[in-house]
């Protein structure tokens, strides 16, 4: 191990990338200079904090721009890496013009990986062709394990643990927290269905469960119960079937992802949004903007919270649809469920209001002097701030609602049935 001159090299670097990124916005010259030799020892201390390196080699490569090349190797053991100092002079960008820029970097974190990277392959490799394809399926490309069911998720976490048994002779030169962060080899871990592609005979359709680093000390246990968790929201969410195998906490602990479906006093609301495809098939304006989003649920689990969470459009004043002016508050949902619970539903301006059941509330919208926007709340007398939920870019804002109090809005109860994704106010 060395001291890598750690105070006035640690300056220096600070000085120079402050510099670097200076120049990098409106560019140098051409013929400006490489990064001196100081500069490229300050980036090779940062790349390489832990083992020992002597200088044997200083090539420059071009001299207009300028490219020099530092060549290092280990004083600890048989290994080379490369420094590279140099003008940049970027292909032009007609939209964001960048000039030459000066550039340092340093390879050791991606040599340290290549000494490795091939062994802990070579290792998932062979213990797939020893399981005969009853076990996890291996690909070098990612790379990556496909399991099916939660025995796999085991078998692939034992074959991940004895690749990673390939790094622990690294752990002589570097720390695990270094070679996790900087050089270790990530392998993604995917459920499948078991249906194979005939073109190619890899799975057709996956779910990513989580990705593993191999560092030289991996949580074996840790990693394990990572991705059984994973796999048993799959499950939560109907994606994967129910598997007998999976531990019993794990399968309870799980709540399904999202709730598609809202049912009042036996009446679906007709949210729809399973029907619809693209933008052009939506039907309202909570259809629209979930879509547009990306989003396909009407409540979602917030697992801080421990419960499920009502996304319910107020409507944004700061939005224009035409010339009348700015949109006025408006709840579809709130709408649908009051109509459907014998009740009513007016809009007015920046508010609406709704009665039901022998209560009622409002929903005024106001922007304070920054442009900020607030939905308050006024129920039983008392005015209280939702929280809000952006959807960028769109056209509307949704406040988050937490589905027991949802209920109370109209004098109901709610039930969540996770099995078959609806909530169920009555």
């Amino acid at each position: 191990m060395r001291d890598a001159h750690a105070v006035p090299l640690a300056l220096a670097a600070v000085l120079a990338g402050a510099l670097a990124l200076a120049l990098a916005a409106c560019g140098v010259p051409l013929d400006t200079p490489a990064p001196g030799r100081d500069e490229v020892l300050v980036e090779v201390a940062k790349a390489c904090p832990n083992e020992g390196y002597e200088l044997v080699d200083v090539t420059e490569e071009s001299s207009l721009p300028q490219r020099v090349v530092y060549t290092f190797e280990s004083t600890e053991r048989d290994l080379a890496f490369t420094a590279v100092s140099e003008i940049v002079d970027p292909d032009p960008d007609p939209k964001f013009p960048t000039g030459p820029y000066p550039s340092v970097s340093c390879d050791y974190d991606d040599v340290v990986r290549g000494l490795h990277y091939d062994d802990a392959v070579d290792v998932l490799t062979e213990a797939v062709l020893e399981d005969l394809g009853e076990g996890p399926l291996f690909s070098a490309s990612g790379p990556c394990v496909y399991v099916r069911n939660y025995d796999q998720i085991v078998s692939a976490v034992e074959m991940l643990a004895a690749a990673d048994e390939v790094y622990e002779d690294e752990l002589a030169f570097n720390d695990a927290d270094w070679i996790r962060a900087h050089a270790s080899t990530g392998v993604h871990v995917r459920w499948y269905d078991g249906r194979l592609s005939a073109e190619d005979g890899w799975p057709e359709d996956w779910r990513n469960l989580g990705a593993v680093a191999l560092f030289g000390d991996l949580d074996v246990e840790g990693a394990a119960e990572e991705l059984a968790r994973s796999y048993a929201q799959l499950i939560a969410d109907d994606v994967a079937p129910d598997d007998p195998c999976l531990p019993e906490g794990l399968r309870d602990a799980a709540h399904r992802s999202g709730i598609e479906r809202l049912v009042v006093l036996g009446s679906e609301v007709p949210v729809g949004l399973d029907d619809v495809d693209g933008l052009e098939d939506a039907e309202n304006p909570f259809q629209h903007d979930l879509v547009a989003h990306g989003m396909g649920d009407v409540a979602r689990w917030d697992e801080d919270r421990g419960t499920y969470v009502m996304r319910v459009d107020v409507g944004d004043p700061r939005y224009s649809t035409s010339d009348e002016g700015p949109v006025a508050a408006h709840s579809w949902l709130v709408e649908q469920v009051a109509l459907l619970a014998g009740g009513s539903y007016e809009q007015d301006g920046s508010s609406f209001s709704w009665r039901c059941r022998g209560t009622g509330g409002t929903v005024a919208l106001r922007t304070d002097r920054s442009g900020t926007t607030d939905a308050l709340l006024t129920l039983d007398g008392e005015t209280m701030r939702l929280r809000q939920d952006s959807l960028a870019g769109g056209a509307a804002r949704y406040a988050l609602v937490d589905v027991d109090a949802f209920a109370r809005l109209f004098c109901l109860d709610a039930t969540v049935d996770e099995k078959d994704g609806v909530v169920v106010l009555s």
